[in-house]
């Protein structure tokens, strides 16, 4: 049950990931200019525990010198398992050894995040 729960994930990310580089060759890139510093580049709005700063303070950090960047969040979940962690719960899917999971509202909520910005603040996703 658990493999067959693992290859849909690993199918459902693979899946999203070509179409998110399908979409982005075939949207013109119209806030792409020369003022910027970079442009194409990607970002993971949410970490393994789906925390991480708000889709406003991120585009205040990308300021004027990143053009276009695609936003991603992470779908898999750190599971808290006391067993293993203790108190301590994990930050970091790298900082123990409980298993990860899909959380599959992560598309959900940066599709929401992104709808919630104005269109000029859109066309720099």
């Amino acid at each position: 049950m658990k493999k067959i729960f693992l290859q849909r994930a690993q199918r459902s990310l693979i899946g999203g990931l070509m179409m998110v580089m399908l979409l982005t060759r075939v949207t013109t890139a119209r806030s792409q200019t020369n003022n910027y510093e970079f442009n194409d580049s990607h970002f993971h709005l949410t970490n393994n525990i789906q925390e991480g700063p708000t889709i406003h303070d991120f585009l205040n950090m990308m300021g004027n010198k990143a053009g276009r960047v695609a936003l991603f969040g992470v779908p898999l979940q750190q599971q808290w398992s006391y067993r293993v962690d203790g108190d301590r719960a994990p930050t970091y899917y790298l900082h123990s050894d409980a298993p990860l999971y899909y959380y599959s509202f992560t598309d959900a909520w940066i599709a929401m995040a992104y709808k919630s910005l104005s269109k000029e603040q859109q066309a720099r996703f």
